[in-house]
């Protein structure tokens, strides 16, 4: 888990390093327009399919 806090370049270049792309990243974490930026950025420079996640919301992770 990453804090919302962090810097999104950090992040994004965090990400980066990974050897194999995960099949779906969740955001879970941030409030307003934070979340919403970071995924795109997720989606339009790594092109990994990304989900924010709604409180309650459950995901199948098989």
């Amino acid at each position: 888990m990453l804090s919302a806090h962090a810097d999104v370049d950090e992040i994004m270049r965090w990400l980066s390093g990974f050897q194999r792309p995960p099949r779906r990243t969740f955001i879970v974490h941030g409030e307003g327009g934070g979340p919403i930026g970071l995924k795109a950025r997720i989606e339009e420079d790594l092109g990994w399919p990304c989900t924010i996640s709604a409180q309650g919301e459950a995901y199948v992770l098989s």
